[in-house]
């Protein structure tokens, strides 16, 4: 009997530390967040809907020791993409004829409720776009975080995404 007593508070003390752990607050040095490249996700449209459209879905990853992730207050978007095509082998930066569709890339990463102050925060990023297929087969994206901080994430460039025929 006492045996038994004695691994139930082993595992009860185990279970207490993991959870005073998991439950305190990162110090770090580091102050913007850490973004990275996750993953393309294509979505081939619908061939019975004549509306639909292929999707291309990009997702990255962040993590934030200070848990600032979310929109500041005056900005509009906080996630910076920018798309590049491959045109006769060179990389060159879409720029739309009407400027403000360059705002289509941008986005918003919503503020999380459940993260509180100085609480580290991490995640993936889904930034789905619609037909973007320009010029070329082959593109890419360079895109950066901003938390509400101001503190920018570094540029990331994504691998090139290659369109299926």
């Amino acid at each position: 009997m006492t045996l038994r007593f004695i691994q139930y508070t082993k595992v009860a003390a185990l279970f207490g530390l993991l959870v005073l752990v998991g439950c305190q607050t990162d110090n770090c040095d580091e102050v913007a967040p850490s973004f990275s490249f996750h993953q393309f996700e294509y979505i081939s449209a619908d061939p019975n809907n004549p509306f639909a459209a292929d999707t291309l879905v990009l997702w990255t990853k962040f993590e934030d020791c200070q848990g600032d992730i979310g929109i500041r207050e005056g900005d509009l978007k906080n996630l910076k993409t920018y798309l590049f095509e491959k045109l006769n082998g060179e990389w060159v930066k879409f720029i739309p004829v009407d400027p403000v569709d360059s705002n289509l890339l941008f986005s918003q990463v919503p503020t999380s409720s459940k993260v509180k102050d100085n609480q580290k925060s991490e995640g993936f990023i889904e930034q789905p776009f619609g037909s973007i297929r320009q010029n070329s087969d082959t593109i890419r994206f360079e895109t950066q975080l901003v938390d509400r901080a101001g503190n920018e994430s570094q540029v990331i460039t994504t691998p090139e995404f290659i369109f299926p025929n």
